[in-house]
């Protein structure tokens, strides 16, 4: 058996986000199997789950491949098998396998990818991360400010958020408690595969920031909001008719509250704060989980946040969000499991902790 000076062929999958598509849409979508390492890989096979209600994607009855010396042996709801034609090896540079005629199908977010390349009769195994977008709903995710606290007037930070549409259309835009709605252009932030960053200075005072993407999927208007916050610890406090004699502390003590089971937690705010979601699921190679955060306030309209944990450099998947809450609103935290450390921080303005409202079956927040 001949063999490349490399040890086993190596897989690599592109693109990481994956755009809605459907048997009736325009675009055409290609599936990139990267294989280096082995000149004598003759299988390729690409797995992922078919869970109805989770994202998985749906190959169409022209699927097929673009890349002389491959051929698509099958294609299943569960996944495909690639052969190499007899005689024919991957070249030293590798080798890029098109595959066509995939659709997007359940609901949008993170797939998994196994993908198993052959080379004579050893498999080798490695995992990818694919993320399928909404048909024409994409998503700002996990907004949020490094650090959420500010110790220095006029001090910097940093935030972050996922995005889960086109990166290479439409209009960014950034506003701040008390200015108006900036540009952001491709010099204002950086990205890395689906997560932008950009940098915020000048902090004076505890501020609130509104992400804005403005542009059009498949022909449809779509304006996708985000608000994080920023607290500054010496900073500056706006009010009308206030008076004080001595010293007034407006952010009380925090709280730290942490859910290790599955059942529904649910809080009552004794006054107006602040509330910080995160979530880390322990179990490093497990499906994104989504959490859901609920605020009712006693007059007005239902908050709801969803968060669905992805991938970090610790190898484990975390997802974290922020929320107002105004006093005597309902908090409702809900989607957690027996294998996640969901953290919940409570910054109040003013006094009092966060007392659960009721039991909760399974364990106690």
């Amino acid at each position: 058996m001949t063999t490349s000076p490399l040890r086993h062929p190596t897989a690599t999958i592109a693109p990481p986000t994956w755009p809605a598509t459907s048997p009736i849409a325009d675009r055409v979508q290609e599936l990139r199997i990267r294989i280096t390492g082995a000149a004598d890989c003759h299988t390729v096979h690409v797995a992922w789950p078919t869970d109805p209600p989770g994202p998985r994607l749906v190959p169409r009855p022209n699927a097929a491949i673009h890349t002389p010396g491959w051929k698509l042996a099958s294609a299943t709801p569960g996944g495909l098998e690639l052969h190499r034609a007899p005689a024919t090896s991957v070249g030293p540079g590798g080798e890029d396998i098109e595959v066509t005629g995939l659709d997007s199908a359940g609901v949008p977010g993170p797939l998994t990818l196994t993908v198993t390349a052959t080379d004579g009769d050893t498999a080798h195994v490695s995992r990818h991360r694919l993320h399928l977008t909404g048909t024409s709903h994409p998503q700002i995710e996990d907004f949020h400010a490094t650090p959420l606290t500010v110790p220095e007037y006029g001090g910097k930070a940093t935030l972050s958020w996922t995005w889960t549409g086109p990166h290479d259309q439409g209009t960014w835009y950034l506003a701040r408690s008390g200015h108006a709605e900036t540009v952001l252009t491709d010099k204002d932030y950086t990205r890395h595969d689906d997560v932008y960053s950009t940098t915020v200075t000048d902090l004076t005072e505890t501020t609130a920031f509104g992400l804005l993407w403005e542009g059009k999927i498949d022909g449809h208007e779509q304006h996708p909001r985000a608000v994080a916050y920023v607290f500054v610890s010496t900073g500056d406090i706006n009010a009308g008719n206030l008076s004080a004699d001595g010293t007034v502390t407006v952010l009380g003590e925090t709280q730290t509250l942490t859910i290790r089971d599955q059942s529904p937690h649910t809080y009552t705010a004794k006054t107006d704060g602040f509330l910080l979601l995160n979530l880390k699921d322990f179990r490093a190679t497990a499906p994104a989980l989504t959490t859901q955060l609920t605020i009712e306030p006693t007059h007005g309209a239902l908050l709801t946040r969803t968060v669905t944990s992805t991938k970090t450099a610790t190898g484990y998947p975390e997802a974290h969000t922020q929320m107002p809450v105004p006093a005597s609103a309902t908090i409702t935290v809900s989607g957690t499991t027996q294998d996640t450390l969901t953290t919940l921080c409570w910054v109040p303005l003013g006094s009092g902790p966060l007392p659960v409202t009721r039991p909760t079956e399974g364990g106690a927040a």
